[in-house]
């Protein structure tokens, strides 16, 4: 049906009566993010509907949110983060505090006056706000579970990030637009930067770095460095690039996603 062209127009009263949803099927596309373009040619990420249900419920559980958590929309719709942000906050009954053009005061601002409960951004954004120059002014009590994404956040910038907000839950989370979580840590107290255990929909596994010869059944040893991969059954996991068969060929291999990220396990499991 026709639904409103604008928001000014979703404000007035009167609408046309012919706003009833299509119908729309869990494995039909309900997105497309792009990814990559920073490194090479950007990659279309075509995201289902249960792609983006599953992400934006993974997100809930794995930061412990309840209903009407309150956020601001820093990062963009058209990357993961903005959407889960999005998402989240539609699935709870929360508030979306938009910020149309980003400023570190606007932020911290916002955080005091809007009541901000919770905040997902990339850690340069938390950098901005632990610096900011008379920061001291800025409360920040409501705000209680923060998670940072994207990149590696320093030791140095988790410890500020505990010292300024003293946050009841606070989460790294490594992932990507292809598969929404790979893997989640919430014990950065004691081991900052760590990308911690395997998501609630994901299976993980380190394996020998190589090209597309790499078997994905052979994992390395505990402690060495491997490509991470993840499996393709998980509900949030893509399931092919858009109109890139190469990509695809070196990507997608016996139902794996080979991320072409590397890290190690601990002796924890981490």
């Amino acid at each position: 049906g026709r639904g409103a062209d604008s928001f000014e127009e979703l404000r007035t009263p009167g609408l046309p009566t012919d706003t009833t949803p299509e119908p729309a099927h869990e494995d039909e596309t309900a997105i497309m993010l792009y990814t990559a373009g920073t490194t090479g040619q950007p990659k279309g990420v075509p995201r289902s509907h249960r792609n983006e249900i599953a992400a934006a419920i993974a997100h809930i559980i794995q930061n412990t949110y309840t209903t009407g958590e309150r956020t601001v929309a820093v990062m963009p719709f058209y990357h993961t983060m903005g959407m889960r942000s999005l998402l989240s906050m539609t699935f709870l009954n929360g508030s979306l505090i938009l910020v149309p053009d980003y400023e570190t005061d606007r932020l911290a601002e916002l955080i005091d006056q809007e009541s901000v409960s919770v905040l997902y951004l990339v850690p340069t954004l938390f950098y901005d706000l632990v610096n900011l120059p008379g920061g001291d002014r800025f409360h920040w009590q409501s705000l209680k579970k923060i998670g940072y994404a994207g990149a590696a956040m320093t030791t140095t910038l988790t410890q500020q990030c505990f010292a300024r907000f003293h946050p009841t839950m606070f989460v790294n989370h490594f992932g990507s637009s292809e598969v929404y979580t790979y893997t989640i840590c919430s014990w950065l107290d004691r081991k900052p930067a760590c990308a911690g255990r395997p998501g609630f929909h994901e299976a993980i596994r380190l394996v020998p770095i190589g090209g597309v010869e790499v078997h994905p059944h052979q994992p390395v040893a505990r402690g060495d460095v491997g490509e991470v991969i993840v499996h393709l059954s998980s509900p949030e996991a893509f399931q092919g690039y858009w109109h890139r068969p190469e990509a695809n060929a070196r990507a997608l291999r016996e139902g794996w996603y080979f991320t072409g990220d590397v890290g190690w396990q601990d002796e924890e499991g981490d």
